[in-house]
């Protein structure tokens, strides 16, 4: 579930756009069963081949296998004779089978290191192939290559394949395969479990039958969802701009707490009515819809920026929304503070719960989707709280 960004397939182009004419990329992953990560790494280094216009694969691709590992490179340059009695030469020598060489034969893959099941030689084939897309939809796992929006190389489980993954392998294994991923989704059961009792349990004193119950619920819990799946966005794109994690988030945590704690003291002095509260949540899901078309491309562009112009740049992409995102809870306690006092609990029960359960939910959403679908979520969750403030508020009860 750790994100890895030295193995998407943007990485491995720009890595390939580094090299000189005979340059190589080399990779080694493990021979694991079920066979995940040396089919992703092969599926990685046959669209970035042809990414980059490298044709065909079998002159520009080489792997070997031993026991235990495969070793691919990837050749910006063909494939030259030379380079093949090269590769021959060292199998012999140390006991490797190659897996891709030119002129290779079917028996050459298994001369010294068997393998139990051969299918793994069609997959592979399959992947340097045009049948890649049709491999993609039917393995068990997931063996796309990760993206820069889904860094998530080492996740490979399928909500689909996990019955059969249970048929096959028995219950107590397949948690070995994925335990991370597994892990993620039993906490999110245990935090939304815990989180419906905790948002019903006040109701028992504060009753379940008053005004503008519904619109409470719907409203902080928007803006609760909405504020940690942009926070969570953030410090997943900073992570490449620092190079970094715990600078990235430690920056980012840092500098949205001030500037929506600034938003907060501002909103004090703002006239409380339904339009003022819908403008600014309009605005934050509007700069969010924005920032998920260009953030990821803006900050790539000025990687190469020094560390003082970095931290200007930082402090305006994640301080302008932060600073309007302090302001609608603060708005709308106003307003319950002085309408409907006996909510004000409540509305903090749950605005508490969401901001810990989408916690939880952003890291599935990640691994799924990605983070561009993230952010269109997160601003979609402030425009259900732009809908709930109309249960709300009304104009009659501006202050």
């Amino acid at each position: 579930m750790r994100e890895e960004y030295t193995l998407t397939k943007e990485v491995f182009l720009q890595m390939l756009n580094l090299l000189e004419k005979d340059g190589v990329i080399c990779v080694t992953a493990w021979m694991d069963y079920p066979f995940r990560n040396s089919l992703k790494v092969a599926a990685t280094i046959a669209e970035t081949a042809e990414a980059a216009g490298l044709a065909p694969l079998q002159s520009h691709v080489i792997a070997v296998r031993s026991w235990g590992t495969i070793t691919f490179l990837l050749k910006k340059s063909p494939v030259t004779p030379q380079d093949t009695l090269r590769i021959r030469q060292f199998c012999d020598r140390l006991y490797f089978d190659p897996v891709f060489l030119p002129g290779l034969s079917m028996e050459e893959r298994t001369a010294y290191n068997g393998l139990n099941d051969s299918v793994f030689f069609v997959y592979m084939d399959e992947l340097m192939s045009g049948n890649r897309e049709k491999l993609y939809r039917e393995y068990d796992f997931y063996i796309q290559p990760a993206s820069d929006d889904k860094p998530y190389f080492s996740q490979f489980l399928r909500w689909k394949s996990l019955p059969d993954l249970v048929n096959i392998f028995g219950t107590q294994s397949v948690p070995f395969l994925e335990l991370g991923w597994l892990i993620s989704v039993i906490t999110l059961f245990q935090l939304s479990l815990l989180a419906l009792v905790l948002i019903i349990l006040p109701l028992l004193k504060i009753g379940w039958k008053g005004s503008n119950r519904f619109g409470t619920f719907l409203y902080f819990s928007g803006i609760g969802i909405g504020y940690m799946f942009f926070e969570i966005i953030l410090i997943q794109q900073f992570i490449i701009f620092f190079g970094n994690p715990i600078n990235a988030a430690a920056f980012v945590i840092a500098v949205m707490l001030l500037a929506s704690g600034a938003g907060s003291y501002l909103s004090s002095g703002m006239k409380l009515n339904r339009r003022v509260i819908q403008h600014i949540l309009l605005l934050i899901a509007a700069l969010m819809l924005i920032y998920s078309f260009f953030l990821s491309t803006t900050l790539q562009n000025v990687t190469a920026i020094n560390t003082a112009w970095k931290i200007v740049l930082s402090l305006i992409i994640i301080a302008i929304p932060a600073l309007l995102m302090g302001m609608p809870f603060p708005l709308c306690l106003r307003w319950l503070s002085r309408n409907e006092e006996n909510n004000i609990p409540w509305a903090w029960a749950i605005n508490g719960c969401m901001s810990v359960i989408s916690a939880a939910l952003a890291t599935i959403l990640a691994v799924e989707f990605g983070f561009t679908i993230m952010i269109v979520s997160a601003a979609l969750a402030y425009v259900i709280s732009l809908i709930a403030i109309g249960f709300i508020l009304s104009d009659r009860k501006n202050v």
